[in-house]
């Protein structure tokens, strides 16, 4: 997460943007203190803007829950069957 000189090459959408096309759920709990949701909504406008770019706005989406720091899986299951399943391709 901390590399140096990352930021000269671009910062958190500019660097998720790159997974598009392919499919990216991202989990974001609303008391986690290392990812503020102001920052993280922000952030997210920014990822969806690429995906947009690139005709794939349906296959990003996210998952905002009232947590902190950890994985929730409400929405991952179900995304990663259908982006994985054998026609999904």
């Amino acid at each position: 997460q901390f590399l140096p000189g990352l930021l000269r090459e671009g910062d958190t959408p500019e660097l998720f943007g790159l997974v598009a096309p392919r499919p990216l759920l991202l989990e974001l709990g609303t008391q986690d203190g290392t990812s503020p949701e102001l920052y993280a909504a922000d952030v997210y406008r920014g990822i969806r803007r690429a995906y947009a770019m690139a005709g794939a706005e349906e296959r990003l989406d996210i998952d905002i829950f009232a947590r902190g720091h950890r994985f929730n899986g409400r929405k991952a299951f179900p995304f990663l069957d259908r982006w994985l399943a054998p026609d999904a391709r």
